[in-house]
C-alpha cells in the first residue's frame, strides 16, 4: 500500500499550512545551498519542501514513487505557478542523473545508499534524518559517514508540526491510520486560529540535518 492517500495528503496540507514547518525546514537547508542552482527533493512525497525551494529561486526536480503524491503534487504546482520538474520513479533507477544538490527528507535513507545517492550530486547531499521516532537512523547513518569518509558536517533542526483537526470524528481516525496512542487525546487544545479549526495536537519533528560533500567533480550539463 502506497503511504500518501488522499486523507493524509489533507491532514499533511492542514498540518503545514499552520505550522509553515516546510518554510522553517527551507530555512536550515539554505546556508548549505548558497552554491547550487539546481536541486533535487528526492523521496518527496506531497513535495512541499521543493515548492517552497522553487518559490525562493532554485531549479527544483521533485521525485517520488507514490502516484497519489506525484499527481497531487503536479496540481498544486500548477495551482501555485511554479515550475517544477514532477517525476513519479524509483530513485535508484535514476541512471546518469545528476543535481547540485540532492535533499532527502525524513525518506528513511539507508547507509548502504550512500554512494547511489552521493552519485546523484555534483555539490552535496542533505539528509534530513529524524531522531525521536521509534527507529531513529541517525546514528547508523552517522557511523557509515565516517566510516566512507566522506566529509559531512550535521546540525540539529526541530520545529512544530502539529496537527490540526476538523472534527473528533477527524482525530479519532487520524489516531486509527498511524495507530498513535489515546493518550494524545490529553494533549489536544483548543485551535484558536484565524482558520477556525476547532482542535489541535501539538506535535514536534526533531531532525538530524547531515549535509555531505559529493566526492564527484562539478561539471556537465545542469
Amino acid at each position: 500500500m502506497q503511504y500518501w492517500t488522499e486523507k493524509r495528503i489533507a491532514w499533511y496540507q492542514r498540518a503545514i499550512a499552520c505550522c509553515r514547518f516546510d518554510e522553517r525546514l527551507a530555512d536550515a537547508l539554505e546556508p548549505y545551498l548558497t552554491d547550487c542552482r539546481t536541486v533535487c527533493d528526492l523521496a518527496c512525497g506531497t513535495g512541499y519542501l521543493g515548492m517552497e525551494l522553487a518559490r525562493r529561486g532554485y531549479r527544483v526536480s521533485a521525485i517520488d514513487r507514490c502516484e497519489t503524491a506525484i499527481g497531487w503534487l503536479r496540481g498544486e504546482c500548477e495551482r501555485r505557478g511554479l515550475s517544477m520538474e514532477v517525476g513519479c520513479a524509483d530513485w535508484t533507477q535514476l541512471g546518469g542523473r545528476q543535481w547540485d544538490c540532492v535533499v532527502m527528507c525524513m525518506a528513511g535513507a539507508r547507509p548502504e545508499e550512500l554512494p547511489l545517492l552521493l552519485g546523484l550530486c555534483r555539490r552535496r547531499l542533505i539528509l534530513a534524518v529524524r531522531t525521536d521516532g521509534p527507529e531513529p537512523h541517525s546514528a547508523a547513518l552517522e557511523q557509515a559517514l565516517r566510516d566512507g569518509g566522506w566529509r559531512y558536517v550535521r546540525r540539529p533542526f526541530g520545529a512544530e508540526l502539529g496537527q490540526p483537526f476538523l472534527s473528533e470524528e477527524d482525530y479519532r481516525e487520524y489516531i486509527d491510520c498511524f495507530q498513535r496512542s489515546e493518550k494524545l487525546q490529553s494533549s489536544l487544545r483548543r485551535y484558536a486560529a484565524a482558520d477556525g479549526y476547532p482542535l489541535y495536537l501539538p506535535l514536534r519533528r526533531n531532525l538530524m540535518l547531515y549535509a555531505v560533500e559529493s566526492p564527484a567533480p562539478v561539471g556537465g550539463p545542469r
